[in-house]
């Protein structure tokens, strides 16, 4: 049997499963101790993407490794050097 989408075989008369956007993902572990931890730091306002796209803008050759994005960023932004390492 052929469904609507043409697909044959087993998985044609199944619908498909909607995504439940209220789903929440599951935060990164935080280590023993530190879930109480502030920095001294504002966290910048920038997105990941205005961040990096200013780390590149800036570089010399307009190009960078990602270690060099995350140096760069850790250089001009100190919340990030002691934010726990999930923000890489």
């Amino acid at each position: 049997m052929k469904s609507s989408t043409g697909r044959t075989g087993e998985g044609a008369t199944k619908p498909a499963k909607k995504r439940n956007s209220t789903s929440t993902k599951k935060a990164p572990e935080v280590p023993p101790g530190l879930e109480h931890f502030h920095s001294k730091y504002p966290k910048p306002t920038y997105s990941y993407s205005s961040l990096i796209t200013t780390a590149i803008t800036e570089s010399t050759q307009k190009q960078m490794t990602l270690n060099e994005i995350y140096e760069w960023v850790m250089e001009r932004y100190p919340w990030y050097r002691t934010a726990i390492n999930g923000w890489k």
